[in-house]
């Protein structure tokens, strides 16, 4: 069992099979959907490359001193688990950003002059609430966990604000010479929306040719709390990081738990912000099974997340292939008027 999660969790082989194995599941989505246009695949590039970004070689684990690539693995677990990012769309953009405000806030701990970074971050935030309306009102609570940086006062926090708004004042500007201010009100109803899609369901096999439907949410969502939770315990209850380790642990765990709790009040958030969830559940849950301390326990819970992953990867590639061989529906019998 040692051998197998050593290999899962140093091994960058278990990394290529995790991204091949995304890719393949991809493509077969773009295929089935329609839509494999060059942005389709532009996409899929896109995400390859992010996943090679956040997973360098060279970072190291924030729980010790191992190297390790278990958080790009388990980027590309979550990635291929989720076949509906495939095709090009706004939640592409919203990853870029919000990664790219991620980093500079990381950069602010304890910082005097962190007033620059809060706002630059934030202005990323707020380009990317303009392609997800509703993450204006998560604003508010991400700036409040930037206190873990210890660099948050009224100074920071008016830089961070100041920066959400500016996007939207250029983006006004341009309308508003152009002629367009129309698209506002095309704004103001994604912002005001209540739940404005219907989620895709995974049929699972249940005997005799019937299935059962489940939300395909619900079924990514366990996966990432069983990532996640696990984590966030050994995280509160060690104190073994570096300071400023943990400082940007807690703010991270504190933006994930306020995008999965704005997704459960505004649905709508899951197109748009489901790819940074898979991210910052990536980042923080690797770091339960990377330890120099051996355990058991931790080794049973790798391989059973594995196993429940393969099952969720067959049943979606299961869901796509039986969708597709599904012939056409007859053509109807009654009489033309």
């Amino acid at each position: 069992m040692n051998k197998i999660t050593h290999f899962i969790v140093h091994s960058k082989v278990a990394t290529a099979i995790a991204a091949l194995l995304c890719i393949g599941v991809w493509i077969y989505a773009i295929i089935e959907s329609g839509n494999g246009g060059v942005l389709s695949y532009l996409n899929l590039l896109l995400y390859v490359i992010f996943g090679m970004l956040i997973g360098s070689a060279n970072e190291r684990a924030a729980t010790g001193s191992q190297r390790t690539t278990l958080h790009t693995t388990l980027y590309y677990m979550g990635c291929a688990i989720n076949p509906q990012l495939a095709v090009w769309q706004e939640s592409t953009i919203c990853l870029m950003l919000m990664v790219a405000a991620y980093r500079i806030m990381a950069t602010t701990y304890r910082g005097r002059t962190a007033m620059g970074s809060y706002f630059a971050a934030f202005a990323l935030v707020g380009i990317a609430s303009i392609y997800s309306p509703q993450l204006l009102y998560l604003v508010p609570v991400l700036i409040l966990c930037c206190g873990f940086m210890q660099s948050l006062h009224a100074r920071t926090a008016t830089a961070a604000l100041l920066g959400v708004l500016v996007p939207y004042w250029v983006a006004f500007s341009i309308l508003y010479l152009t002629d367009n201010t129309h698209l506002v009100q095309s704004f103001v109803e994604r912002l005001t929306a209540g739940v404005s899609y219907a989620p895709a369901a995974l049929h699972v096999p249940i005997g005799k040719g019937d299935t059962l439907a489940i939300p395909m949410i619900a079924i990514q969502w366990v996966w990432a709390l069983m990532l996640a939770i696990p984590a966030i315990i050994r995280h509160t209850l060690s104190g073994t990081s570096k300071v400023k380790t943990r400082a940007i642990q807690n703010m991270q765990i504190g933006h994930m738990g306020t995008l999965f709790v704005g997704m459960l009040i505004l649905p709508s958030l899951y197109t748009t912000m489901q790819p940074v969830l898979i991210t910052l559940t990536a980042t923080i849950g690797y770091g339960f099974f990377v330890s120099e301390n051996k355990s058991r326990g931790r080794d049973i819970w790798l391989i059973t997340l594995f196993v429940i992953w393969l099952l969720i990867l067959g049943l979606n590639v299961w869901n796509e292939w039986s969708e597709a061989a599904q012939p056409p529906p007859p053509p109807s019998d009654r009489p033309r008027q």
